[in-house]
């Protein structure tokens, strides 16, 4: 789950369909001060499920 710079506090989810071990990238257009903040979490694809004690912590990374 994360948060982009240019998405307001549109709280925005992804799944890695893919599975345990795998990776999902995401290709983004962000603006040169842009950001997203995200962190990762555990769940179950086809309910898309999270478990909330799984997660990491959020990191902040940017786009320049």
């Amino acid at each position: 789950m994360y948060y982009r710079s240019d998405s307001g506090n549109t709280q925005i989810r992804d799944w890695n369909q893919y599975g345990y071990g795998s990776r999902l990238d995401i290709n983004m257009s962000l603006p040169e001060s842009g950001w997203v903040e995200y962190r990762v979490c555990i769940g179950e694809y086809p309910t898309q499920t999270y478990d909330m004690n799984s997660c990491s912590g959020w990191l902040h990374e940017s786009a320049s």
